[in-house]
């Protein structure tokens, strides 16, 4: 059966628009990756015994080099170095001098490669009671030049913090563009 030229290019179209539309029809939860990083398998790269530091080379996220910088008990920062630029964390922006601790894993929300949040378990006092630990989950904003943190979720007071902080990402911060001038807190 032969096909008139004037049909085939008519399906050839439609079948076209169809791939297109199928495509435009993506959600905004099927743009972003999810990866993680293990803290426990980043690699020292302190060469010193009696360093009060130490920095970890945790391989890649996306294109990005990471590495973690830990003085302990108050400074924990992520850093994400591609070329010559650099973002840097913002955990003290919420903890202040506080002690930290802080979680095993980092969670990246990635668009084509490119990092765009970041999840991390962190828990810090208060000036009257600094030792009395309050377990959050941090959501931050991969900016060019930060990590800022955009919310906290409380563990203790959310039941499910992981779903939370998940509908957070897709339902209130997909479209962040910038650092905002307050964090949010759930």
């Amino acid at each position: 059966m032969k096909i008139p030229l004037k049909t085939l290019l008519v399906l050839v179209s439609f079948t076209s628009a169809a791939c297109n539309s199928e495509a435009d029809n993506r959600t905004p939860k099927d743009t972003l990756q999810t990866s993680y990083t293990r803290i426990d398998s980043c690699k020292e790269t302190v060469q010193n015994d009696n360093a009060a530091f130490s920095i970890l080379d945790c391989g890649k996220v996306g294109e990005h080099d990471l590495h973690i910088t830990v003085q302990s008990p108050t400074i924990f920062t992520v850093r994400l170095k591609k070329g010559s630029a650099e973002a840097m964390s913002e955990f003290e922006e919420l903890s202040g001098d506080l002690p930290l601790e802080t979680g095993p894993v980092l969670e990246w929300y990635s668009d084509n490669h490119q990092p765009r949040f970041m999840v991390f378990r962190v828990s810090w006092g208060t000036d009257d009671e600094p030792f009395q630990m309050h377990e959050r989950l941090v959501i931050s904003y991969i900016a060019k030049d930060r990590i800022c943190p955009l919310a906290t979720v409380q563990v203790k007071s959310n039941k499910n913090a992981n779903e939370k902080t998940r509908e957070l990402i897709y339902d209130k911060f997909l479209s962040t563009t910038e650092c905002p001038k307050t964090v949010l807190s759930f």
